[in-house]
Parts: C-alpha cells; sequence; structure tokens
C-alpha cells in the first residue's frame, strides 16, 4: 500500500481532475485507507468517499470494488485507476511479483497488465 500510495502521489497530474484535487498527502491517506478497509474486509465505497470528500462515482472510477462487473461498449472490462497501477507495480517488482504468486492472485495481475498492454504479459 505503501509504494502505491507513494507512486501514485508522485505522479499526482497524471490522476483525474477530482482525485488531482485532493493533493499529494491526502491522496496517499486515501489509498492507505482503501488498501486497510479491504485487508480487514471492510471496504465500502460510500463511506470512503465520504471521508475524503469525493463522490462514490469519482471513488468507483479510481478504486472501484465491483470492477469487473463494469465493461466498456466493446465488452472489455473498465479497470479502476487504482487497481491498474497496483498490477503494474507489482509486475515490475520481482518481491511483489512473487509474494502476488505466493498470494494467488499473479493470474488476475497478468490478466489485468495484458489488457491495458495490447496483450503482452508481464
Amino acid at each position: 500500500a505503501g509504494v502505491v500510495a507513494e507512486e501514485k502521489a508522485e505522479n499526482i497530474n497524471q490522476q483525474r481532475p477530482t482525485i488531482r484535487a485532493l493533493g499529494k498527502l491526502p491522496l496517499q491517506g486515501l489509498i492507505r485507507r482503501i488498501f486497510e478497509d479491504l485487508s480487514l474486509g471492510q471496504y465500502q465505497l460510500g463511506a470512503v468517499a465520504a471521508a475524503f470528500g469525493l463522490s462514490k462515482a469519482t471513488l468507483s472510477r479510481f478504486a472501484g470494488a465491483r470492477w469487473a462487473q463494469r465493461t466498456e461498449n466493446d465488452g472489455a472490462v473498465v479497470i479502476p485507476d487504482l487497481w491498474r497501477n497496483t498490477a503494474a507495480i507489482l509486475a515490475g517488482h520481482p518481491d511483489f511479483a512473487e509474494a502476488a504468486r505466493s498470494a494467488g492472485v499473479w493470474p488476475r495481475v497478468e490478466s489485468v497488465i495484458a489488457r491495458h498492454t495490447g496483450g503482452k504479459r508481464p
């Protein structure tokens, strides 16, 4: 969570306008909160959105929990920004990649990366 939060804050200018408007430190806090809530099995989009002054729609585009159900007109799954970025970070660091493999989530990481790299797997 810390690595992802720092990377997102460092690249805040690449974020969507409403997320960018939070500022670096609040963005890091948001990301840490999301990962903490997920680890506890209590991620509630509405509660997190309210805590950070975001709409549920904005947070859904950034870190939606039901993203596998959202598709584009062409049927492609819409992957929220935070999950795309997290997959890229996992794939780019050998220790994180090994942890993802051990946790059994590596196939999902590969799938997310492949969708955004023209089918090229990490």
